[in-house]
């Protein structure tokens, strides 16, 4: 019985362990994208609007509210506003602008307001330090241009930053509206009920430090209607989009503890049979060598 040899046996591994670091290779593209959307799991703060202000995600972002109802929403009560609502944030200090951000909400106009985009007509969520040309964010809806945008401030001046729905959102029904930031690659990226919308390129942040307001903005851009599941999320979540092909909103209420779930990597269904024909053929030819 002849033994087999230390050099037949390191070139069959060695085989296998270059085909292993190929894989890993090639999978790190994917592994990029998952970790940059697993930041993305859990809320900076959610109001989900069943009969209270209080914040979901445990961070102690507390609404107050004047003039606000609750109605029957999706599966649970949501926020009723009007022209004289007002609901806001009060301590700690929340910032929506990070490296990377989303925000999102689910939204039923009983009535839309079609002033102009200066206006921040039907606006979803602030954080605005005040009028002119102070640091702001304001997330609304331009109705008479069937599109989401977002208005700041900054030290560069104003900036309305829209993208154009396929269709005009129309009254009493629920839709979800989220706008995803990243501020180095300067870009925010619109979805519409989970649907990529568009994006708007060379973006200029601003830096608000006010309180985050929900449904208008300076006292002005008064949303009329339902709001639910109202969130802030501390990552840009178009790594998950590019993922998944698709953005991983709540499904309707109540939302789960994860913004979209994270599939596991998992080998192809041909590199698992490659890695099994390599592994049997590998030990045929071992027990071979042992019988010779």
């Amino acid at each position: 019985m002849h033994s087999v040899s230390t050099s037949t046996s390191s070139t069959v591994i060695g085989r296998l362990l270059r085909r292993v670091a190929i894989n890993s290779l090639l999978s790190i593209g994917l592994v990029s994208a998952l970790a940059a959307a697993s930041s993305a799991q859990f809320p900076v703060a959610n109001w989900k609007g069943d009969a209270n202000f209080l914040d979901s995600s445990g961070n102690g972002h507390t609404l107050t509210g004047t003039n606000v109802q609750f109605a029957d929403g999706l599966n649970q009560r949501a926020f009723l506003l009007d022209a004289t609502s007002s609901l806001y944030t009060s301590a700690p200090t929340l910032s929506v602008i990070n490296p990377g951000f989303a925000v999102t909400a689910w939204v039923y106009f009983n009535q839309l307001d079609y002033s102009s985009n200066s206006a921040l007509p039907n606006t979803i969520l602030a954080q605005d330090n005040g009028g002119g040309t102070q640091e702001k964010f304001v997330f609304y809806y331009n109705a008479t241009d069937h599109a989401l945008g977002v208005h700041m401030n900054g030290g560069n001046g104003a900036s309305w930053n829209e993208v154009v729905l396929p269709t005009a959102v129309t009254i009493d029904t629920w839709n979800n509206f989220t706008v995803s930031g990243d501020v180095f690659g300067k870009t925010l990226t619109f979805y519409e009920n989970g649907d990529l919308i568009g994006a708007v390129d060379n973006v200029v942040f601003s830096n608000p430090t006010a309180e985050v307001s929900i449904g208008s903005a300076e006292g002005i851009g008064h949303l009329v209607g339902g709001m639910q599941d109202v969130a802030i999320y501390g990552a840009d979540i178009t790594g998950y989009y590019a993922v998944h092909d698709s953005m991983p909103i709540p499904p309707i209420f109540p939302i789960p503890p994860r913004f979209g779930p994270l599939e596991p990597i998992t080998p192809e269904p041909g590199t698992v049979a490659m890695f099994a024909s390599l592994a049997a053929g590998a030990a045929i030819s071992l027990r071979r060598k042992r019988k010779k």
